[in-house]
C-alpha cells in the first residue's frame, strides 16, 4: 500500500509542491501510462481512482449464508382480471380501496400474485391506510419470505409490539406488577421511587399496568396521576379512577356534582338549575384546575364543572334528579340552555370513560357526536338517530359525522339519508369530503340506488350554479367508487361482468 500512501501524500501537499508518485503496483503502471489528462491534479485523481478500484476488485467476499428456502405455495393466486384491477389500484394510490381488494382476496381464499409484491409492499410501505395485518394474511407466507428479504418492508412483516423507549416504562411496569403480587404498600412504594424519572409513554404503560386487579387501594396512586403534566397521563387515570365507584374521589366529585347540577320541580314541570362550582384547593388536589386550554369555547367555571361531571358517576344522576338518562338531558337542552353545552360535554365524557351504553345513546339522540361516544351505541341505534336527525335537520356537519360512523355496509336507509344530504347542499364545500368516505361505505347493491338519485336530480332554483357542480362532483365520486368497488368483487367470480356505468349529467 505504499504507493497508495504516496498517492494521499502528494493530494494533502498539492502537486506544486510534490510529483506524482511513480512507485505503483506493476499492474497499474499501464493504466498510468494511459491517464490522458495533461492537468497534474486530474492527473493525480485518474490514478487514484483506477487504484482504488483495483484494492476492491482483489477483494475477497465474506461469507453469507444461503437465504431461507421461501415456502411452498398452497393457495391459488388471485385470477387474473383481479390481478388487472390491484395493479388499477395500486396505481390510484387509493389504500382504502386496496383494502377491500385484499379482503375480498382473503375471503375467497386466494393470495396476491408475485408480480404485484414489489408494487404493493412499496404503497403500503409509503402510504398510511394500508391494513398491514390484512395485508399479511393476503400475501401468505411466500409473500412474507420475499417482504422479510428488504429492510423497508421489514415492519409490514413484524406484527407491531409494544413500545420500546418509554423511559424505563417496562421495567417499571414489570416491577409494579411484582409489587403488587406482595401487598399495596409495596407497590406504593414501587410507583413513588420511579414516578418522576418516568417520560409520558412510560407513565402511561405504568398505569396500565394497575387495570388488572384494580382496587380502592391504588386511589392515590391514581390521584397523583390526575395532577400530572401530561394530558394523556391525566385522562388515563381518570378513565382507570372511574371504575372506582365507592372511592373517596368518586364521593367528593358526587357531592360537588350534585351541588352544582340540580333539578327543581314547579307546576309539574322539571327546571335544571346550575350552580357553578367554585374551585378550591380541595378540588386542585382532585386535579380539577381552573386553567382551561386555549381551545376551549367557554371560560373557567364551565372549564371546572365539565371536570366535576366528567368525573361523577353517572349511577348518581337518576337517584338524585328523580330523571332517566334521555330525560336528564332533554330537560338541560329545554330549561338550562346556556349550560346545556357543558352538561352534555361532561356527561359525554364521562358515558366514554365509564362506557355507559345507555348514557351514551341519550347523550348521541340529543345531538352530542363524538367518536368514542358513537362507538359505545350498538349499530341500529346508530341508524335510528341518524334518521331522525336528518328527519329534524339538526347541523348538517353532525349528522354527515353520524351517518359516516354507522356500521359499514350502510342499509339502504342510510345510504338514501346519505345521498339527500349530499344533494340538499346543506354540507357547502365539505360534500367532496363526505362523498369520498361514503363511496366506501355504501352496500354494493345500492348501485342502481344511486343511479335513480342522481339521474333524477336537479339543483333547487336558489342554489348557486358553483355549489349545483360542487354536488355533482360529488355524485360522480360516490359513483366512482362504488362502481370500482363493485368490479373488485366481481373480478373474483368465474365469469365477472363489466359495471355499467353511468354518466353524471351536467358535469363540466
Amino acid at each position: 500500500m505504499s504507493g497508495w500512501s504516496e498517492l494521499v501524500t502528494t493530494a494533502l501537499l498539492g502537486t506544486d509542491r510534490r510529483e506524482i508518485p511513480t512507485v505503483l503496483p506493476e499492474d497499474l503502471a499501464p493504466l498510468a501510462s494511459r491517464v490522458a489528462s495533461t492537468d497534474p491534479a486530474g492527473r493525480l485523481l485518474d490514478i487514484a481512482a483506477g487504484y482504488s478500484a483495483y484494492t476492491r476488485a482483489g477483494a475477497v467476499a465474506e461469507s453469507c449464508p444461503p437465504p431461507a428456502v421461501a415456502p411452498p405455495a398452497t393457495q391459488e393466486p388471485a385470477p387474473p382480471q383481479a390481478q388487472q384491477v390491484l395493479h388499477s389500484l395500486v396505481a390510484m394510490r387509493g389504500p382504502l380501496l386496496v383494502n377491500e381488494w385484499l379482503q375480498v382476496c382473503v375471503d375467497h381464499g386466494r393470495y396476491v400474485p408475485p408480480p404485484a409484491w414489489t408494487s404493493l409492499a412499496d404503497l403500503a410501505a409509503t402510504a398510511s391506510g394500508v391494513d398491514a395485518p390484512l395485508l399479511r394474511l393476503a400475501m401468505g407466507a411466500r409473500g412474507l419470505w420475499f417482504l422479510g428479504h428488504n429492510d423497508r418492508w421489514r415492519r409490514l412483516v413484524d406484527a407491531p409490539g409494544e413500545p420500546s423507549d418509554v423511559g424505563d416504562g417496562h421495567s417499571a411496569v414489570t416491577s409494579l406488577v411484582t409489587a403488587r403480587t406482595e401487598g399495596e404498600a409495596r407497590a406504593g412504594e414501587e410507583l413513588d421511587t420511579g414516578w418522576s424519572t418516568l417520560r409520558a409513554a412510560g407513565k402511561v404503560a405504568l398505569l396500565d399496568a394497575l387495570s388488572a386487579g384494580l382496587t380502592e387501594g391504588d386511589e392515590p396512586m391514581l390521584l397523583r396521576a390526575l395532577r400530572d403534566r401530561s394530558s394523556e397521563v391525566r385522562e388515563t387515570a381518570a378513565r382507570l379512577i372511574s371504575r372506582l365507584p365507592e372511592s373517596g374521589y368518586a364521593r367528593r366529585m358526587t357531592e360537588r356534582a350534585t351541588s352544582a347540577v340540580t333539578v327543581t320541580r314547579s307546576l309539574g314541570r322539571h327546571r335544571v338549575v346550575v350552580t357553578p362550582p367554585v374551585p378550591d384547593d380541595a378540588m386542585t388536589r382532585d386535579g380539577v384546575t381552573d386553567k382551561p386550554p386555549r381551545s376551549f369555547p367557554g371560560g373557567p367555571a364551565a372549564f371546572v364543572l365539565r371536570q366535576i361531571l366528567a368525573a361523577t358517576p353517572l349511577s348518581v344522576w337518576t337517584p338524585a334528579t328523580g330523571l332517566a338518562a334521555s330525560d336528564l338531558v332533554e330537560v338541560t337542552d329545554r330549561t338550562a340552555s346556556d349550560w346545556a353545552g357543558d352538561l352534555r360535554a361532561g356527561w359525554a365524557l364521562a358515558a366514554v370513560r365509564q362506557a355507559d351504553a345507555g348514557w351514551a345513546q341519550a347523550l348521541l339522540e340529543a345531538g352530542e357526536v363524538d367518536e368514542p361516544l358513537v362507538a359505545l351505541v350498538p349499530s341500529p341505534a346508530r341508524v335510528d338517530v341518524a334518521l331522525r336527525w336528518m328527519q329534524h335537520r339538526v347541523d348538517a356537519t353532525r349528522v354527515g359525522d353520524l351517518v359516516l360512523s354507522c356500521p359499514r355496509p350502510w342499509p339502504v336507509e342510510i345510504t338514501e339519508a346519505a345521498l339527500e344530504l349530499v344533494s340538499s347542499g346543506r354540507l357547502g364545500h365539505s360534500a367532496a369530503r363526505f362523498a369520498d368516505k361514503a363511496g366506501h361505505a355504501m352496500h354494493l347493491g345500492s348501485y342502481s340506488t344511486l343511479e335513480r338519485h342522481v339521474l333524477g336530480w336537479a339543483p333547487p332554483k336558489q342554489m348557486t350554479a358553483h355549489l349545483a357542480t360542487e354536488i355533482r362532483r360529488a355524485h360522480a365520486r360516490m359513483e366512482e367508487l362504488l362502481a370500482t368497488r363493485i368490479a373488485i368483487h366481481q373480478s373474483f367470480t368465474a365469469d365477472p361482468t363489466a359495471v355499467r356505468r353511468f354518466a353524471v349529467p351536467h358535469l363540466p
